[in-house]
């Protein structure tokens, strides 16, 4: 009777421990970690008038690069690189993007941002 108590015990301690490492597997599906490369994207000027957008790349404050783009006329300008940023020996592996590819993304947020301000002042004015 001893011998089946203990069977018994050891045999629900081993349930129990693959329960909680099933739930504790299970818990974690589904997490993404998100970790800033500390370079931020602003956009200060939005000119609906102009269909203009100007953006500005920054790294710890300091200002990398300026693009200006019109959507209307698809004219950029550029001022700068975030490519100096990669001399950092610091930041080189966190840098995944080029110029080109940051610009791009300027250029697909400027268009969002010129028709949802457009489409807030038709609101407004109705």
């Amino acid at each position: 009777m001893k011998r089946k108590t203990c069977n018994l015990i050891t045999l629900s301690g081993f349930v129990i421990a693959c329960i909680l490492l099933f739930k504790k597997r299970k818990s974690k599906q589904c997490q993404t970690l998100f970790v800033s490369s500390g370079i931020e994207i602003e956009y200060p000027v939005i000119d609906i008038e102009k269909n203009e957008v100007t953006a500005y790349i920054t790294y710890n404050e300091k200002l990398y690069m300026r693009v200006q783009y019109n959507v209307k006329t698809h004219e950029i300008k550029v001022n700068g690189s975030v490519e100096t940023i990669k001399l950092n020996p610091l930041i080189i592996n966190k840098l995944k993007l080029n110029d080109a590819e940051y610009i791009e993304m300027i250029k697909m947020n400027a268009e969002y941002l010129i028709e949802s301000e457009k489409g807030n002042s038709r609101s407004l004015v109705k």
